[in-house]
């Protein structure tokens, strides 16, 4: 079973997909052919079932042995419902292979339990506070919750934060909102005289087509129906954050490495490891006889990559020669 993350998405997956032996189900799919599709799937004449947000729950398929997620989701609750499509016991199946390709298992479950995974406290994080918030197209006041203000800038009437000349203060994405709303609750007519909602939004994602301004978590636009979602540039922008923090593992190609003795502040004898890769260049200390002394020693001439990771002040090396990070294209 493939998660896929848009309909478009899933459509490009088909197409890397055998013919024949492979289908998709997205909200779109009619009734008749969605049970047809689920039918030959569960009796094995299809290898490949495609879904876009409609298999997650619900659907018992036990012979399911490979789950291949190609979508990001902040919820821990949904990524092991994912996950338990194929973990049915069926005869003949011992094991079930999942291929997270959006990182949901290391954000969410960190020590690799799928069973136990860490959830964050929203509220908590936010502060705890409530902003209240003037529209300024309609001039309902909203209460949202607030971020935190640890600069203790001041905030202007429409709940935006602003410098002491009192501008709003500018990002790539438009002035910064001191809280968590994003579409004001109030209602007013429109140019037929009816009540609706109204339209101001204090964050947003323009369209690229109609540039008509959409939720920033919406899909596709709320005017000209245009995908806002490209999968493979999310993809892009998780693998430049992740190589940006080097407190996940991180598996980069080696360009140079410098050992040279040295004594620690403990009197141990070590060796004191400069490595230099793609992505930075980090220090290790291996105390002279330990296994990641010997491990080093051993393969020193023949070492095309480095895992490491960042804990604390210091980073420590986890393994080498196993397969960079790489983008995963949608692709």
């Amino acid at each position: 079973m493939i998660f896929a993350a848009t309909v478009q998405h899933a459509q490009e997956v088909m197409e890397s997909l055998p013919w024949g032996k492979s289908a998709i189900i997205t909200g779109n799919t009619p009734k008749a052919e969605r049970e047809a599709i689920l039918h030959r799937f569960k009796h094995k004449c299809l290898k490949y079932l495609v879904n876009v947000a409609v298999l997650t729950t619900g659907f018992d398929a036990p012979h399911v042995d490979v789950i291949a997620i190609l979508r990001a989701t902040e919820s821990a609750a949904l990524l092991q419902q994912i996950i338990g499509r194929g973990l049915r016991i069926s005869p003949e199946k011992e094991n079930c292979l999942v291929l997270d390709y959006a990182q949901n298992i290391e954000r969410h479950c960190p020590d690799g339990d799928l069973f136990n995974p860490e959830i964050e406290d929203k509220q908590h994080q936010s502060g705890g506070d409530v902003l209240e918030c003037l529209c300024p197209n309609c001039g309902q006041k909203n209460e949202f919750a607030a971020k935190i203000n640890d600069q203790k800038l001041p905030i202007d009437i429409h709940g935006y934060f602003i410098d002491l000349e009192g501008n709003k203060i500018e990002t790539e994405y438009g002035p910064q909102p001191a809280h968590y709303g994003r579409r004001c609750n109030g209602w007013m007519p429109n140019k037929d005289g009816k009540f609706g909602r109204c339209e101001y939004r204090w964050t947003f994602k323009p369209c690229p087509h109609c540039e008509a301004e959409n939720d920033i978590a919406a899909r596709y636009c709320c005017k000209c129906k245009g995908e806002l979602v490209d999968p493979n540039e999310k993809l892009v922008a998780d693998f430049i954050a992740h190589k940006k923090d080097p407190t996940q593992i991180q598996t980069d190609r080696l360009i140079d490495v410098l050992a040279s003795p040295m004594i620690s502040r403990a009197g141990n004898n070590c060796l004191k490891i400069v490595f230099t890769t793609e992505y930075r260049v980090f220090t290790f200390y291996a105390v002279v006889n330990s296994r990641q002394y010997r491990k080093f020693v051993e393969i020193q001439n023949d070492i095309d990559t480095v895992t490491y990771q960042k804990k604390g002040d210091f980073y420590n090396v986890l393994g080498y020669n196993n397969k960079p990070d790489e983008i995963k294209s949608k692709h």
